[in-house]
């Protein structure tokens, strides 16, 4: 936006206690989001924004900000314009009325017209608001919409935040702002971190403000301080002689804790190391927050680096303290890891019984022996390697069982892993230990499934199992509510059947899971069918889109329904794929008005087509072109070559537009109109094989999501 000639410099900084990451994040994407709307909706311009924030502050920097907002004009509308004056020209009553409310005599009023028709108004001038006083109104409620999970009440004005708010700082061009949150009036000082800076210093301007900060340990921009620790880490891990272990998230997270970080190493006795990666890593990663090193074969090495909130630690004190820590998390993870390997997984199965899954659903016994039922159903339908059933079989009974091992119930983390890696060091066979390692995965939409086919069968059961015995006790997810993270389940689900590209309808896997829960249900079948179906229909739509494919593509792919899915996403591509022919168009077009001119008919009483009925040339060969089509496009699907079919249709283009040029469908002999209505009812049947590409949206269409 242009800045204006009297264009403003404004500083806003909330001061508060330390923020959880999550609630940084929150902040800063709700800011990111309302204060340019803010801006926006009271017509306030300017050059640059930039929202920043640390554990302890939240800071809104703008220029090219106006004073105040111009003064602006509105039309104020009024009785109808017929009612407004008598047969001789004067006011009437209602126009008297409207023009008092205006404040203005009746003579001065205007006729306006408008899609409704003529009425009487007055442009009126709205003079502008200072800025000052438009963020002491905004500003508050502006932050206290930020949607905290468990925000509370901390002044007397009962300001809901998710911490105490402890300073304001809000300058316009050099001078004190007029602002009041939570009990705390706004001023001109700004604090500096917490143990290494001034508890209070005075800010002139947003250069003075980024200025004072540095000169008191505080690095403002989110940015430069992940920058700064990347560096810190990458460099000490070279002093090291080690490679940093990738780990984006874990530095996202750690940029959020601190203010001016500064990273150190810390050493991890040697014997550790016989622990499993994934212990080492879950320990140091989701407990301390601690990055991993390697060698160049991508083996741990014994040091670990922290990121601290200060300048150093030049009498070792912080490191120590960190390596105390993390020897006494460790030396448990070392006892867990002894204690459980001593007892077999098969030997845990009768603890299952004591855990609960769901109050309606039963213990994780129950749902184990759901799983293996169901397990067991898919892989009969599935014809896989020779004795992988058997595989099956025994990974979905021992799937649960490290829910009951001492590591599991101390790291909730690697719950399935630990499972895995115990089956693993039992000896047992690659395809079941894997199996159990990855049962809960994807996790999410860009996460990896399964890396095999048991596995696969395995993460199937488990999660249809959990949909199928939620929605028949109904647990339904609505609106943003879904505590049992069911969307996540059934996009699970999706994405494993695409990955491994599995037959599986979902009617299939609902019939299977409901079949294992039968006796914990207490919904009719039909309906939890029918609401699974739908979810899952929702839940596919979503994710085609997440992949790329274009909301009207999706539509004409669902249109057809989404059964079995793994041939849905092949017909999506298909369709995606076949709009860039140039033939495409001109059939596509053909095809609405095929469809248009079949939608309100009543088939019930149309016979197939006669071909001693076609008179007109146009109609035989369209006619004998569909006919022809009709096996190869067949042959196409059933070898899933869904584009090479779809090719195949647009081949039809000459003889659909001879047809429409030179026959007259609703011809007025009905023997003629029924006949021709029967031929275009094939050959859109032929169409719905892979979509309803009249669904496509071509250039210069109105467009609809």
């Amino acid at each position: 936006m242009n800045c204006q000639s009297n264009a403003g410099e404004l500083v806003l900084e909330i001061g508060c206690e330390e923020l959880p990451v999550w609630a940084l994040r929150q902040a800063l994407e709700h800011l990111q989001e309302k204060f340019p709307l803010f801006l926006q909706t009271h017509h306030l311009s300017f050059s640059e924004l930039k929202i920043q924030g640390t554990p302890r502050r939240l800071a809104i920097l703008a220029t090219g900000l106006p004073e105040r907002q111009k003064d602006r004009t509105e039309w104020v509308t009024g009785p109808s314009w017929s009612v407004a004056w008598d047969s001789s020209g004067k006011p009437t009553k209602a126009a008297m009325g409207f023009a008092g409310r205006c404040g203005v005599p009746a003579e001065s009023l205007q006729r306006i017209a408008t899609a409704k028709g003529e009425y009487l108004g007055y442009e009126k001038t709205v003079p502008g608001r200072d800025l000052g006083s438009l963020l002491a109104e905004a500003l508050p409620d502006m932050l206290a919409g930020i949607s905290f999970a468990r925000p509370m009440h901390w002044s007397e004005d009962r300001f809901v935040f998710i911490r105490p708010v402890r300073w304001l700082l809000a300058l316009f061009e050099g001078q004190p702002l007029s602002l009041k949150i939570a009990d705390v009036q706004a001023g001109s000082e700004t604090r500096g971190h917490r143990f290494l800076g001034s508890p209070a210093q005075p800010v002139r301007n947003a250069e003075h403000y980024r200025q004072v900060l540095a000169e008191n340990s505080v690095v403002l921009d989110m940015a430069e301080r992940r920058a700064i620790i990347l560096r810190q880490l990458q460099a000490k891990a070279a002093e090291l002689e080690g490679r940093l272990r990738e780990d984006r998230e874990l530095l996202d997270e750690v940029c959020g804790l601190n203010e001016f970080p500064m990273v150190i190493a810390g050493a991890i006795r040697r014997e550790f190391l016989g622990l499993p990666e994934e212990v080492l890593i879950t320990v140091m990663r989701k407990h301390q927050k601690y990055f991993c090193l390697e060698d160049d074969e991508g083996r741990l090495v014994p040091w670990f680096l922290a990121v601290t909130d200060s300048p150093g630690d030049p009498q070792d004190i912080i490191r120590r303290g960190h390596e105390r820590v993390l020897e006494a998390r460790l030396n448990d993870a070392a006892f867990f890891w002894k204690v459980d390997t001593e007892k077999a997984l098969k030997d845990r199965l009768p603890m299952l019984d004591r855990c609960l899954f769901h109050l309606k659903l039963g213990s994780y016994l129950e749902k184990t022996r759901r799983i293996e039922s169901i397990a067991m159903d898919l892989s009969s339908r599935w014809e896989g390697p020779g004795g992988e059933r058997a595989m099956v079989s025994q990974a979905a009974r021992l799937m649960k069982a490290d829910l009951a091992t001492d590591m599991v119930k101390e790291l909730t983390e690697l719950q399935g892993v630990m499972g895995g890696i115990y089956a693993r060091q039992e000896g047992m066979p690659a395809a079941i230990w894997e199996a159990i390692y990855d049962q809960y995965l994807p996790r999410h939409l860009e996460d990896s499934s399964p890396r095999n086919k048991v596995g696969a069968l395995l993460s199937l059961a488990d999660r249809m199992d959990t949909l199928a015995g939620c929605f028949g006790v109904g647990i339904i997810p609505r609106g943003s509510s879904d505590p049992y993270a069911l969307r996540r389940q059934a996009q699970g689900v999706v994405k494993i059947l695409w990955d491994h590209d599995l037959p599986f309808t979902v009617a299939q896997l609902t019939d299977a899971a409901l079949a294992a829960v039968e006796e914990k249900i207490n919904r009719p079948t039909e309906e939890i069918r029918a609401d699974i179906g739908l979810f899952f229909e929702q839940r596919i739509r979503y994710m085609l889109q997440q992949r790329g494919f274009s909301y009207d593509v999706v539509n004409a792919a669902l249109a057809g329904g989404f059964e079995p899915p793994t041939e849905t996403l092949l017909r999506t591509l298909a369709l995606q794929q076949i709009r860039a022919l140039p033939d495409f168009l001109d059939i596509a077009v053909a095809f609405k008005r095929v469809k248009n001119i079949l939608k309100d008919i009543d088939w019930s009483r149309i016979p197939d087509p006669d071909p001693g009925l076609f008179r007109e040339e146009a109609e035989k060969v369209l006619a004998a072109s569909v006919e022809a089509a009709f096996p190869m496009v067949k042959k196409d699907m059933d070898q899933k070559q869904y584009f090479q079919a779809l090719k195949g249709m647009a081949q039809l283009r000459p003889a659909v537009q001879s047809f429409f040029d030179q026959v007259l469908v609703m011809a007025p002999e009905t023997n003629l109109r029924e006949n021709r209505l029967a031929l275009l009812r094939e050959l859109s049947a032929l169409f719905l094989l892979v979509g309803d590409i009249s669904e496509i949206v071509m250039d210069g269409e109105a467009t609809r999501s």
